[in-house]
């Protein structure tokens, strides 16, 4: 088990299913990584204060959040370089486009309202705005709070989608936008969207104060919209992350104490010393 602030915290797992990274806080702060073909963690040197981390498509990189800073490592390690200054420190959550060219992000101040979406390279830059508060009078169901929790889809490659989360904390839904049309859906309540290749939409949704359940919704990538009703899948979960292979990894948060799940493709079930809780199920 591992103390950790819930919302600086954060666990994913990498696209080719190989690594799971994730952060924790306090006086051991860190940025680790698991090799799930081994049994030792990895400490990743030089990221004292990150969080929040997010893989390139490549699994080469893991991004992260480091103070004011968004910033890259090498999955093997060596010194971290950085991609651009934040519009503000308060970080949630980063995407990588699927071409690898450039990456989405989250930051702003806190408060509500305070945080918008930004693009940046992946080689490093000065971060534009890509999706930042709107008139009501323009758009009547525009974002009415934060817009956080930025998620790149797998589309075509002529086509960048976007999924993220507007709303405040109690209160949070998902939108998923045509970055190059405009077009936008409303997915209904729910928070920390993630693709997976399985053809479901996860998220995290709020039963209760402090309380995330892991839910799923079967989604369209042609038409952008869930195609059956969501259905949960997990009690206290949240942030999950997705491997091609479908293998999901999420952040267990239960009395103050998070642990760290590996749902795989059958329906084993145990838990090895020292590190974190696995499981496997079929998505």
């Amino acid at each position: 088990m591992v103390n950790t602030d819930p919302f600086s915290a954060g666990v994913a797992i990498s696209p080719n299913g190989k690594h799971v990274a994730y952060t924790t806080t306090g006086a051991e702060g860190n940025l680790w990584v698991q090799d799930l073909d081994q049994e030792q963690l990895r400490a990743i040197e030089r990221t004292e204060g990150a969080y929040l981390p997010f893989w390139s498509p490549d699994s080469d990189f893991i991004g992260f959040a480091a103070g004011s800073e968004l910033q890259k490592v090498p999955v093997q390690g060596g010194p971290p370089m950085p991609l651009c200054e934040m519009p503000g420190t308060s970080f949630r959550s980063g995407s990588w486009s699927p071409d690898g060219g450039t990456v989405a992000f989250s930051s702003g101040t806190a408060g509500v309202g305070n945080r918008m979406i930004y693009e940046v390279s992946a080689q490093g830059g000065v971060p534009s705005l890509l999706i930042g508060p709107e008139d009501p009078k323009e758009s009547p169901k525009g974002p009415t709070g934060s817009i956080s929790r930025p998620h790149f889809l797998p589309t075509e490659a002529d086509r960048r989608v976007l999924v993220f989360t507007f709303g405040t904390l109690s209160t949070p839904e998902m939108v998923v936008q045509d970055l190059e049309t405009g077009t936008r859906q409303f997915l209904g309540p729910g928070n920390h969207p993630f693709y997976s290749p399985s053809g479901h939409l996860l998220y995290q949704y709020q039963s209760e104060l402090n309380v995330y359940d892991l839910w799923v919704l079967p989604f369209s990538l042609e038409t952008l919209q869930g195609m059956e009703e969501a259905f949960p899948i997990a009690q206290n979960g949240r942030q999950p992350t997705v491997a091609a292979d479908n293998t999901l990894v999420l952040d267990s948060y239960v009395s103050a104490q998070e642990q760290l799940i590996w749902v795989g493709r059958d329906l084993a079930r145990w838990w090895p010393d020292g590190g974190f809780g696995v499981a496997r199920r079929k998505l």
